[in-house]
């Protein structure tokens, strides 16, 4: 595993709904919160969306509570700044949830193929 989420890897946690489940019930745990969504298969891209809504309403990026979240989900601060300097996101908020989300889906993936699940 190299730390990134390829194609094929999120859509299988889209596409299977036990891994898809764990994904969910993964963020929630480290995130703390219970996600608001509608679907149980909701699709990436809403994830992300319920993931910022989360972030922006819990998470001051200038509290410290955003370096104890990163710790707590094994996010690189220094990878999410060079990201950040890329220019490709609008805030620290919709990079930081779409980390989330690829992070978690990492583990679960992980967790699953040494479990022999996949």
């Amino acid at each position: 595993m190299n730390g990134e989420l390829s194609k094929y890897e999120s859509e299988l946690v889209a596409s299977n709904a036990e891994l898809h489940r764990a994904w969910i019930e993964q963020i929630e745990k480290d995130l703390g919160e219970q996600l608001p969504l509608t679907s149980p298969q909701a699709s990436w891209k809403k994830v992300c969306e319920v993931i910022l809504r989360v972030l922006q309403s819990q998470f001051d990026i200038s509290q410290g509570r955003v370096p104890e979240l990163l710790y707590r989900i094994d996010i690189s601060e220094a990878k999410l700044r060079r990201e950040m300097m890329s220019g490709k996101w609008n805030s620290w908020h919709e990079l930081l949830a779409h980390s989330i989300a690829e992070r978690e889906a990492l583990k679960v993936i992980f967790r699953f193929r040494f479990s022999g699940k996949l």
